[in-house]
């Protein structure tokens, strides 16, 4: 006697094959990731140099507490000359934390800086263009492959 199927018409080897293996699909969506974290960093590293070296004299004040020998420090910690570059970085903070236009990616509070990590927009389009490049398949084909590792990856955590 044959076993009969439990689920109506379905058939062993039924339905639509897949386009490409499962490693494949690995392979296409690590780079992506990868990709990605680098283009972060990337940005965050330059944003950084941005506002530390370019729009701010951080850069200098820093380097001057860093000339004082560890020895005579703790002497500059009480001296007036650290009351008054201490309001110089002051000032230099709260200069980041209200010009809106140098604060795209900063939160400033209190003497902390954060930067936001989130590359610029089209990142993630120029990422899916130069993977379709490297592999040979449509962009959208890498976008729908990654949009779904993404998505059960949300869905896990």
């Amino acid at each position: 006697m044959k076993k009969t199927s439990r689920h109506g018409g379905k058939r062993p080897g039924a339905g639509r094959k897949p386009k490409w293996d499962q490693s494949f699909l690995a392979k296409v969506v690590v780079t992506c990731d990868e990709l990605f974290e680098e283009t972060a960093k990337n940005f965050q590293i330059s944003e950084k140099k941005r506002l530390i070296e370019h729009e701010t004299e951080l850069e200098h004040l820093w380097s001057r507490i860093n000339a004082i020998p560890i020895s005579r420090r703790k002497e500059f910690l009480s001296s007036e000359v650290y009351e008054i570059h201490s309001e110089y970085i002051d000032a230099e903070i709260d200069m980041l934390a209200s010009d809106k236009k140098l604060n795209r990616n900063v939160l400033v509070s209190g003497r902390l800086m954060s930067i936001d990590g989130k590359p610029p927009h089209g990142t993630i389009q120029k990422i899916i263009n130069a993977v379709a490049k490297q592999y040979s398949l449509k962009p959208k084909e890498v976008e729908n492959a990654w949009g779904a590792h993404r998505r059960k990856n949300i869905n896990k955590t």
